[in-house]
């Protein structure tokens, strides 16, 4: 699933919305879905999405990208949504990080228990999609190799490949009710 089909979704779920609020969309507000954002329409309840995180090794940081997620509404009226994204996404910025160096990842909903963690880690490909709003969307790949996180605190913690190159790492998390794939780009030297 590339960009236009998770616009195409998108519009789907837009135009759905406005069936479950009666109807047309003559004369309301028709603000399209991008990539990471809340959409704003009167008189239905906001998309949600889950919150941000950071990812360090050392003294480098950088923000994951956020990718496939089911979320809940903020409220028992707004509804939950799922977001399905074919790949890995990242904000294009790599984590640069010693071979075999601990990587760390904040809980994004600290106090909430996790019910499900799982690291993958992949070669990335040559080539990614740029997502409209930032960040790259890399295509699926069947070479990803299960990596094994511990918990530390508030955080996610498991090792960069001992093998230099640039590689991809999907961490999924489950708290229950919600569930977010983060993705990051590792450069490990």
């Amino acid at each position: 699933m590339g960009l236009r089909d998770v616009v195409l979704l998108a519009a789907a779920v837009t135009a759905l919305l406005s069936l479950a609020r009666g109807g047309s969309d003559a004369g309301r507000d028709r603000t399209p879905v991008a990539q990471d954002t809340t959409v704003e329409t009167p008189g239905i309840p906001s998309i949600p999405e889950p919150p941000r995180t950071i990812a360090s090794a050392g003294t480098a940081t950088v923000e994951p990208g956020i990718g496939s997620y089911c979320w809940p509404g903020e409220t028992s009226a707004g509804p939950g949504i799922c977001i399905d994204k074919a790949g890995t996404v990242t904000n294009g910025t790599p984590l640069r990080v010693p071979a075999g160096e601990s990587i760390s990842v904040a809980h994004p909903l600290p106090g909430t228990p996790l019910v499900e963690i799982a690291v993958r880690v992949r070669p990335a490909p040559a080539d990614a999609e740029s997502l409209e709003g930032g960040g790259l969307l890399w295509p699926p790949g069947p070479d990803a190799a299960t990596v094994t996180p511990a918990r530390r605190g508030d955080a996610i913690v498991f090792s960069a490949p001992r093998e230099p190159g640039t590689w991809l790492v999907d961490l999924f998390l489950r708290f229950g009710d919600r569930d977010v794939t983060y993705g990051l780009l590792v450069d490990v030297r």
